[in-house]
């Protein structure tokens, strides 16, 4: 079976790669993108969001995020292990390095590789150009459980919103929107008093990843992929939260 993955340099794209190469699936080809600046990241955000609300955001990113990072890492370390998940590129697999994971380049090698799917993490939005340069299915782990909480951390905004039972992840395939796609699996996650933010992303990916590797096992049977309901149906697309909204949301007993 060959896959073509479309990633973004973060530890997700890293441990996805390595799950995949472990489950058997070594005929992958990887294209990693440099991603957005964050200027351009900052512009665009303001322009729908509003620049009180990113500055809010930047906040957040600035100050709480680095303390949350420290106060997790013993936990995401323990994940790491249970999970037997590795962050770093798989060795004897070629990753190619682009400026834009839509750029012609890769619309010709994903026509060129003819791949039997595609995963998709960590990217900008994939354009139709993208998605239309082979008929395998996209598949994506989405920090959430959608549509109800779309775009990112997910899980985090179920617990600020006081909705434990959805905090989880979705595997779905992809189209032009933002999370968006029909839904393959959710799975639900159970935060400990030890998690946090930025532990969250991390339990929903290993939770959904065996998910993934099914989904991809049966596509190399010639079957079928199934497909559910979501959860959910109400639907609404989520940032990172502001300084302000995550002070809000430890007083709610919300890390």
């Amino acid at each position: 079976m060959k896959l073509v993955m479309l990633v973004g340099d973060g530890a997700s794209s890293k441990i996805t790669a390595q799950a995949l190469i472990e489950a058997g699936f070594d005929n992958t080809v990887i294209y990693c993108e440099k991603g957005i600046s964050k200027l351009s990241m900052l512009k665009a955000r303001a322009r729908r969001l509003g620049w009180f609300k990113v500055f809010g955001q930047v906040m957040f990113l600035a100050l709480v995020q680095p303390v949350l990072k420290r106060q997790g890492a013993e936990r995401r370390e323990t994940l790491m292990q249970n999970h037997g998940l590795f962050a770093t590129w798989p060795q004897n697999i070629v990753v190619h390095h682009v400026d834009t994971i839509n750029s012609p380049d890769v619309e010709k090698a994903l026509t060129d590789a003819a791949p039997d799917a595609v995963i998709v993490n960590g990217t900008r939005i994939l354009k139709r150009h993208i998605l239309s340069a082979t008929p395998a299915p996209y598949l994506n782990i989405h920090a959430g459980i959608s549509p109800r909480y779309r775009g990112v951390h997910g899980g985090y905004w179920a617990l600020y919103q006081n909705d434990p039972e959805n905090c989880g992840a979705t595997l779905h395939l992809v189209d032009p929107g933002v999370d968006t796609g029909d839904v393959v699996l959710q799975v639900k996650i159970s935060p400990c008093r030890s998690d946090n933010f930025t532990t969250y992303p991390l339990m929903q990916q290993a939770a959904a990843l065996p998910a993934l590797i099914d989904t991809l096992r049966r596509l190399s049977e010639k079957q079928s992929i199934l497909k559910q309901p979501p959860l959910m149906h109400d639907s609404r697309q989520w940032y990172h939260p502001t300084l302000f909204e995550y002070i809000r949301g430890r007083f709610q007993g919300v890390k």
